[in-house]
């Protein structure tokens, strides 16, 4: 959206929309968006919380097959990181 700075006269500037929701993650140190987001790096933002339900019922049979896998680490539900990515075991 543009509009007209008061200030200055007519010289339009952005307004971004300031209402959006993502889903993401919290990684034991920041937020990390789950998704790509279109933002200037350093854009002061206000950030709300609320908590997302866990497990969501669209992965309820993913982790359902996952727990039936016969040769699966015990591990592998709290360690998947480090099996999908190689990252270190927390």
């Amino acid at each position: 959206m543009m509009e007209a700075d008061s200030v200055g006269g007519n010289a339009p500037r952005h307004t971004p929309n300031a209402n959006v929701a993502r889903e993401g993650h919290f990684d034991g140190k920041v937020i990390v968006p789950d998704e790509p987001v279109q933002l200037p790096v350093g854009q002061r933002l206000q950030v709300h919380i609320e908590l997302a339900e866990t497990p969501s019922a669209r992965h309820a049979d993913l982790l359902g097959f996952a727990a039936d896998l016969p040769d699966a680490p015990p591990d592998l539900a709290a360690q998947h990181d480090h099996y999908l990515y190689g990252n270190p075991k927390r």
